[in-house]
């Protein structure tokens, strides 16, 4: 049984905590992934710990849903909470279009409006706001179905089977050796049928993040009678989901199609997700969950921030690059999330600076 504090929920803001700290590590070791050599030793390590943390993304959703489903809201309600992120949006793209004016100078986005097209879509790291905006909108419709089990459960078989496993399938027969079994007439005429069939049938309702927002809400319901073997259960998904990540990335013959199998559609990276989740509920208000948890009311401003506290190192020549990457990646990305979450701390004092950094 999970602990509450007031409203919060112990597991649930140790878990925010993580996938935040991971969205840096990410991000950190993304940021030179273009500029090292294909498969060079370098390249290697940052995909490593991307692999290693490209689920946190996924589990924020997870833990959107698992939070906004369990409740009653009215559309009323729902277009309030999307208008607090859209201002949020506006705010933090703001600020980041006149740190890029500053860093590349005012006129790399004159010409053509592109200032203007700028501020509208955000900084790079900003498409989740946009994402998490789409998906409150639709939680009204959203929550009727997860409500009813039978039809939840149609739901996931949904969303696992043409949102994750087939989109995981196409993909994996971009990979030579697998391509090679399409040469088969029989086998290359059922894909090509089923590819074409999946295309036409056009069930975007269960693709994308609605299905994490979904599987969030039913892991966060569900009462695990023997809690040792879930625990088992969800480090077996994470493992087995990392095997297949890594499989991938070791299977792919460019950078581009390294990054497609870390996409979050992934069947590995929707393993991960689910492990990750797993795990955390099953540890629930034990010592390590209660400590970080601590820092969870800080995690939103640090994700908003911490591209920028990135991009000043690098305005300084401190990057991974700087000095041995196996070190590296790990070493900035505490240095960025530590920096973030001073500077979300210092904002949260101000009532008019807290809007900025807090949902």
């Amino acid at each position: 049984m999970e602990k509450k504090t007031g409203s919060r929920i112990a597991y649930i803001d140790a878990l925010r905590t993580l996938a935040c700290f991971a969205v840096v590590i990410l991000h950190v070791a993304a940021f030179k992934t273009t500029d090292v050599s294909f498969k060079s030793h370098d390249w290697k390590v940052f995909m490593v710990f991307e692999s290693l943390t490209n689920w946190a993304v996924p589990v924020f959703v997870m833990i959107s849903g698992a939070m906004m489903l369990s409740k009653e809201y009215s559309y009323k309600d729902v277009l309030k909470k999307a208008g607090k992120v859209a201002v949020v949006f506006f705010i933090w793209s703001f600020i980041y279009l006149i740190s890029d004016m500053c860093i590349h100078g005012p006129s790399a986005f004159t010409k053509d409006f592109i200032w203007l097209q700028v501020f509208l879509q955000g900084h790079y790291h900003m498409w989740y706001l946009i994402m998490l905006f789409g998906l409150y909108l639709v939680v009204p419709f959203i929550k009727p179905v997860v409500s009813d089990k039978k039809l939840l459960k149609a739901f996931l078989i949904l969303s696992f089977l043409f949102g994750f496993f087939w989109p995981s399938v196409q993909d994996l027969m971009m990979i030579e050796r697998f391509r090679k079994v399409l040469s088969v007439p029989l086998i290359g005429a059922v894909y090509r049928a089923l590819a074409n069939i999946t295309e036409d049938l056009h069930l975007h309702l269960v693709l994308g993040f609605v299905g994490y927002f979904a599987v969030g809400y039913a892991i966060h319901q569900i009462r695990f009678k023997n809690k040792k073997k879930a625990m088992i259960c969800g480090i077996l998904l994470l493992l087995f989901g990392t095997v297949i990540v890594f499989l991938g990335l070791r299977a792919s013959g460019s950078t581009e199609m390294a990054l497609t199998y870390l996409k979050y559609y992934q069947f590995g990276i929707l393993l991960q997700a689910i492990g990750v989740f797993v795990i955390f509920q099953q540890l629930g208000d034990c010592g390590f969950t209660h400590c970080i948890s601590k820092v969870s009311p800080l995690s939103f401003g640090i994700y908003l921030i911490h591209p920028f506290i990135l991009e000043v190192l690098n305005r300084f020549d401190v990057s991974t690059l700087s000095f041995a990457t196996e070190a590296s990646v790990f070493v900035l990305a505490v240095i960025v999330f530590l920096c973030s979450a001073l500077i979300t701390k210092l904002l949260l004092i101000t009532k008019i600076s807290a809007k900025s950094v807090k949902l």
